[in-house]
Formats: structure tokens, sequence, C-alpha cells
């Protein structure tokens, strides 16, 4: 294979990267302050979400980490037993399936076998 063309497919391989301005991380900023969340941070400026994070670290913010209250997690344990799945209790609560689905175990509530609800007999 000719130089150039290998030099072309070496080129199509590489992975787009999105560099933000100044104006536009003092934009991501304001974003992350209102939202909370690296996640919609890095959606609306198409970035990755590590990214997101270290331009917040170069500008010094705390990061914001949602966690569950007390109150948080007897809700997801009440709703839970009553069918709801984890996914649905994440997007109740603001968080990923996972932080539920652990903070439950931790609170001592018996999971479910995935894919059952009450419904179905699990």
């Amino acid at each position: 294979m000719p130089v150039a063309d290998q030099r072309r497919k070496t080129a199509q391989l590489k992975q787009r990267q999105t560099r933000l301005n100044e104006a536009d991380q003092a934009l991501a900023i304001v974003a992350y302050r209102t939202s909370g969340s690296i996640n919609v941070v890095a959606r609306e400026f198409g970035i990755n979400r590590r990214t997101a994070a270290n331009i917040l670290e170069r500008h010094s913010l705390d990061r914001y980490y949602n966690v569950l209250t007390a109150e948080h997690i007897r809700e997801a344990a009440t709703l839970y037993r009553d069918g709801w799945s984890l996914a649905k209790l994440g997007q109740h609560l603001g968080v990923d399936a996972g932080t539920v689905r652990r903070a439950l175990r931790k609170a001592g509530v018996t999971m479910r076998p995935v894919g059952t609800n009450q419904w179905t007999g699990g």
C-alpha cells in the first residue's frame, strides 16, 4: 500500500476531538452549576465526560455528587417493592440505576432477579 494511502487511512481512524475555548469553558461551568451533572455538560457541548471533569478541575470547581439521602433510599425501597424497576427509580431520583441498586442492597432490600417485577412473578 502506498504511503499516502496509509496516511489517509490512519487519519480516518483518528478520533475527532473537541476543544472548548475559554468562552465555551465558562459556559460549560455555568451549565454545570445549573445542572449539577458532568454528563449534561458533556452532551450539551459535545465533549467527553472526562474532558468536562478536567475543565472543572482546571477552574478549581468542587464536583457535585448525586448522593441519595436516607429519605431517598426509603422512598426507593418502597417504590422498588411496589414493582418499580431500578432504571425507573434512577430516572426518578436523578441517579444511575446502579447507584440505586447499591443503595438498596446496602439498606438490606432483597433484590429481584434481573428482568422481573411484581407483575411477572419476580
